[in-house]
């Protein structure tokens, strides 16, 4: 299949570029961090370290991708071939979300001693990265330089303010599910806490 192609394509460009050395050094950072936190804490700073950086990566990632490619003209030459847009935007979804949840594996397996969900806290993260790639995406598309597209970004930085609800402001109040990040940051949490769906 084509996206299937890609998608290796990508793996290899993101190991060629040191994405995966770089995020094994933050990894273990984040390891370091959470070994250091008290137990009652783990879940709400390990919540937060996985929802703002593993899951978020692919944010952070695409755009540079998205306008490298760009300006050494892929896009052109590889929309004249039988890839598809569709094929392009899977390739690097999926691409990135292996990347995010080899980093919250990591971070969990290690560096909280938790009761974890697995199920739960796996799709919580993984549709995470892909909300955040495709938004990623969609900014990249309006963006000509990394400035422009960091300061795009900013008109995403709400997506963060369900964080807020795990730190103990107004927990349960329906507000929070007006952000399209709620559900996702639910279901992680859900999962860190080892309380699986119910907790919705």
């Amino acid at each position: 299949m084509i996206w299937t192609r890609l998608f290796w394509q990508d793996l290899r460009f993101q190991w060629r570029h040191g994405f995966y050395a770089a995020y094994a050094l933050v990894t273990l950072v984040y390891i370091l961090v959470l070994r250091q936190v008290p137990d009652s804490w783990q879940v709400t700073v390990g919540t937060t370290m996985l929802f703002s950086d593993p899951a978020g990566l692919g944010f952070f990632f695409i755009g540079g991708i998205f306008l490298l490619e760009r300006g050494d003209g892929l896009h052109g030459a590889l929309f004249t071939s039988p890839v598809t847009v569709n094929h392009y935007l899977v390739a690097k979804t999926c691409s990135l979300a292996l990347l995010s949840m080899l980093a919250g594996l990591a971070v969990v397996s290690w560096g909280m001693d938790l009761r974890v969900m697995w199920l739960t806290f796996l799709t919580g993260l993984t549709l995470a990265a892909i909300t955040f790639t495709l938004a990623g995406i969609a900014v990249a598309v309006r963006a000509e330089t990394v400035n422009q597209y960091m300061l795009i970004s900013l008109f995403f930085s709400p997506c963060f303010l369900p964080l807020a609800e795990i730190w103990g402001l107004a927990p349960g109040h329906w507000v929070w599910w007006l952000f399209p990040s709620k559900g996702v940051l639910a279901l992680m949490h859900a999962g860190v806490r080892g309380e699986g769906v119910s907790w919705l």
